[in-house]
């Protein structure tokens, strides 16, 4: 299931849904801790809705 995800304290200019996977059922408004980024620095966010398919190109999405 792919999720839109809200991440706290990014840059207005990245202020947007990323789309993230995973196995696991998840609420609108759960906060994830999630990989962001090339590094893959583990950042906050909040669940704001559950897509069947992603925006983005799938290959792509990370994991939750």
């Amino acid at each position: 299931m792919y999720y839109a995800v809200c991440l706290f304290d990014v840059p207005y200019h990245i202020d947007r849904f990323f789309d993230y996977c995973t196995d696991l059922e998840l609420a609108v408004g759960t906060i994830v801790r999630l990989p962001f980024g090339r590094q893959n620095h583990l950042r906050l966010g909040v669940v704001m809705e559950r897509r069947e398919r992603p925006e983005t190109d799938p290959g792509l999405v990370k994991s939750i």
